[in-house]
């Protein structure tokens, strides 16, 4: 019988629906409805089914009667397979082209649970409706998307897609966990590249966008899911990316950070400014702002670097319209 009849006719008789869950032996889904999910009644979502749904907008395929999960790394393919028992008490398996099947009947317990329509799961409107739940299930959400579309660096996470509006929800998002990030950058212009897509050579003919979450961020994230870890096991961590999130921990140096951040937000705007004038020495920069020579040295070198300014002499620079 159709849930949506048994509901009405449940209705009619007034009978509580929680006497109804308590003898209901599972539900049958799937194109056929022919697995049955034994789940656990009344049906609520937790931070596990948040989790699953930033996998499907990752690296997800959605269609109308089936659900796949692409990913190369056997670790994370354990982990799926883990995650979906967990939520459906049945087990998937990976498939011969790096997939791995997630029952749908998952996904629309979500959408029914967020006023979500099936076809807007892939889309920004699933971060604006995980926004409003609480920080556990929204830090699962970022740990899912990092999983599948971020890279872990020496001082940053760089998260990617090419949707440019869904990226600009999930950056409203970061801010909301409390994590500093960059303004969304174009990588670089991807349109007419060929790339292997799901394993096979196609045309790109779109732009890859990036955020990036600063060095602080990612400390504060590693933090933030050792606390969810010891609470809910290692299935809410990075899975396969956990590793290379502790290793590159470890190497921040937030003084160093914080010296950099210096230079980009006071010094960079003061050289620009005073090398209008007149083309400065290094040493007559850091006399006139009682600043230690070698460091601002750097940030002249780094900025002749960017082409942004040019040397004319030994320890002098002017911009680079200066004759």
């Amino acid at each position: 019988m159709r849930s949506d009849n048994l509901l009405k006719i449940i209705n009619l008789l007034k009978i509580k629906k929680e006497l109804i869950e308590q003898h209901t032996k599972g539900i049958y889904s799937g194109p056929y409805k022919s697995h049955n999910y034994k789940l656990k009644f009344p049906i609520t979502i937790d931070p596990f089914h948040v989790r699953l749904m930033a996998h499907v907008i990752g690296d997800g395929s959605l269609e109308k009667h089936y659900c796949r999960w692409y990913q190369k790394s056997d670790m994370g393919g354990k982990n799926i397979i883990k995650l979906i028992k967990v939520l459906s008490k049945r087990e998937t398996t990976k498939s011969k082209k790096d997939s791995y099947s997630i029952p749908t009947i998952l996904l629309d317990i979500v959408c029914k649970s967020l006023d979500l329509k099936r076809d807007e799961v892939k889309t920004a409107e699933l971060i604006k409706k995980v926004l409003k739940l609480p920080r556990e299930y929204r830090l699962q959400f970022l740990a899912g998307f990092i999983v599948d579309e971020g890279s872990i660096q020496k001082s940053a996470i760089k998260i990617t897609n090419t949707d440019k509006t869904l990226l600009k929800e999930l950056r409203n998002f970061i801010i909301s966990l409390g994590y500093p990030c960059s303004e969304i950058k174009q990588y670089r212009d991807n349109i007419g590249e060929k790339r292997l897509i799901k394993n096979n050579l196609a045309r790109v003919n779109y732009n890859i966008q990036d955020i990036f979450l600063y060095a602080d961020s990612m400390l504060k994230l590693k933090k933030d899911l050792e606390s969810m870890t010891s609470k809910y096991g290692s299935l809410v961590g990075l899975w396969h990316k956990q590793k290379i999130l502790e290793e590159q921990s470890s190497k921040v140096d937030l003084n160093k950070l914080k010296k950099r951040r210096e230079s980009k937000d006071i010094f960079i705007p003061l050289i620009k400014k005073r090398i209008k004038k007149n083309p400065p020495s290094v040493k007559e920069f850091s006399k006139e702002h009682n600043l230690e020579h070698s460091r601002i040295y750097k940030v002249f070198h780094r900025l002749k670097d960017r082409k942004e300014i040019k040397r004319i002499s030994v320890g002098i620079f002017a911009h680079n319209n200066y004759n």
